[in-house]
């Protein structure tokens, strides 16, 4: 095959295989290379005795007018790829003070508030705080939302005074959205996600599942002229008088004046670049983005249906981490309450035998790969017995995972302690609205595009970033274009 491209995409996850497809429909000559067999990333499509599933659970924000609705359609993908919204999104179940475990479905949206606040039984007295807070997180744009940019989420809610009950709702939706704790999260970040949810949906998933969408969106790189080579790891990308050229790949070297990585901002710099290529004030930088939670617990095969709906989530007044208990539950201090993600793919046509039921069941744990996840599966198995106990007497095959099973998929572990994130790097305050990382590397020619560069919950902040990072690359290569075919670009 050739070995020149316009632009050249490392990583085929949620935002590389999207910005590979769109740059490719622009008119840019593409290579996208991927070290896996199929696109995805994290978000991989596997299968199993008849089911298909995606290694990590995953629901989609918004259900409407999403990043990916605009992709698809760009890309002319509406035959292939059919976004679905279900209704109601899921069902929650909130343990009360009494120990009472009470359910509710979730609306397909958050914007009834007094539905909730009676599920969480405000008393009389706060509700006028209660609903003064809701309306505001509901309300708040521009300035008012900048300015909490550098606000943490605990500060944020803690000014309303609200009720243990509804503290506990806001502050894990945090953890489900954020991946860290309350008192470090980025309350601009989390009021945007959960505007989102409340007024575009709050549930979305993929007919034929999450991982067909990136492998379509691979596939029509091909289809515009461009190249995909899969389950082919990108070993360095290669730097030359302060701008990329290319990069090598199973000790090939293909050349190019643009690397887009998909990689981790950490895995690209320090692992991929290589840190001699960046000042040391920016190597700081790098090294001081925040990691997000990972996920530990059970995907297990059901001998016949549990779950009705695909997001199922379980939650209590206690269950509320902040940095100080997160820092115990790593010494091994696990907390008995703990918000625990039951989920479900199975309820959708073709994605499973029927009559049987493939579930994941987890809580948030450390992103260090090499974490003991057992007394984490302990607590989710402890949790779900009490709160699903209908789950555990129907499993006829069961498996667990935990931040050890993202590397090998995702990008690699380049400091200690991290690597096995759910989502990425940097949702904390200072981190986050106007403090994102860029997209736009040091490096010349070189850009990130992933969840970490761009803002929303999982999937669509990856999207977010795969528009504006193609956006950015296509500007760079039509100001350059000329200038490289006077005088080319090196090429190692």
């Amino acid at each position: 095959m050739e070995t020149q491209f316009d632009v050249i995409v490392v990583g085929a996850g949620p935002g590389g295989s999207a910005c590979a497809a769109l740059l490719a429909k622009r008119g840019l000559h593409v290579l996208l290379l991927d070290k896996n067999p199929r696109a995805g990333g994290r978000m991989m499509r596997m299968e199993k005795d008849g089911f298909q599933y995606e290694l990590f659970p995953i629901n989609g924000v918004p259900a409407r007018g999403s990043h990916f609705e605009a992709i698809i359609g760009e890309l002319g993908l509406e035959s292939e790829v059919e976004l679905i919204r279900p209704a109601p999104a899921g069902v929650m179940s909130f343990g009360l003070p009494s120990g009472e475990v009470k359910r509710m479905e979730l609306p397909s949206d958050l914007s009834s508030g007094l539905r909730l606040l009676r599920f969480l039984e405000i008393r009389l007295s706060q509700l006028p705080s209660s609903l003064r807070l809701m309306k505001d997180m509901m309300t708040m744009k521009g300035k008012a939302l900048e300015e909490l940019d550098d606000v943490t989420l605990e500060e944020f809610l803690r000014g309303y005074h609200p009720s243990e009950t509804l503290y506990a709702f806001l502050g894990t939706l945090a953890e489900g959205a954020l991946e860290t704790p309350v008192d470090l999260a980025c309350a601009s970040e989390f009021i945007r996600i959960y505007q989102q949810s409340a007024l575009q949906g709050s549930s979305r998933y993929v007919k034929g599942g999450y991982g067909h969408m990136f492998e379509t969106f691979a596939g029509s790189v091909g289809r515009n002229g461009g190249e995909v080579l899969m389950s082919l790891p990108v070993e360095k990308i290669l730097v030359e008088e302060g701008r990329v050229c290319g990069v090598e790949a199973g000790g090939r070297r293909f050349y190019t004046p643009i690397v887009v990585s998909n990689a981790s901002i950490q895995t690209t710099v320090l692992n991929l670049v290589g840190a001699g290529h960046f000042d040391k004030e920016y190597l700081n930088y790098v090294k001081d983005l925040h990691a997000g939670w990972a996920y530990a617990g059970y995907r297990a095969i059901l001998r016949k249906p549990v779950f009705q709906h695909y997001t199922n989530i379980y939650f209590s007044h206690k269950t509320v981490i902040t940095s100080e208990q997160w820092a115990a539950a790593q010494r091994g201090q696990i907390p008995e309450e703990a918000y625990v993600f039951a989920g479900t793919n199975s309820i959708y046509p073709g994605m499973a035998p029927p009559g049987k039921q493939l579930v994941y069941m987890g809580m948030t744990c450390p992103a260090d790969p090499d974490t003991d996840i057992e007394p984490y599966l302990a607590r989710v198995k402890a949790i779900v017995e009490r709160v699903w106990p209908d789950v555990f007497p129907q499993v006829e095959s069961i498996e667990s995972f935990g931040p050890g099973s993202v590397p090998p998929v995702g990008s690699a572990q380049v400091l200690p302690g991290q690597g096995g994130e759910i989502y990425g790097l940097a949702q904390i305050v200072g981190q986050c609205g106007r403090h994102k990382p860029s997209a736009t590397a040091p490096v010349r020619g070189l850009y990130y595009v992933g969840f970490s560069t761009g803002h929303g919950l999982g999937t669509h902040g990856a999207a977010d970033s795969a528009v504006s990072v193609a956006g950015l690359v296509q500007r760079y290569f039509q100001v350059h274009r000329y200038q490289w075919q006077i005088e080319p670009w090196p090429q190692g």
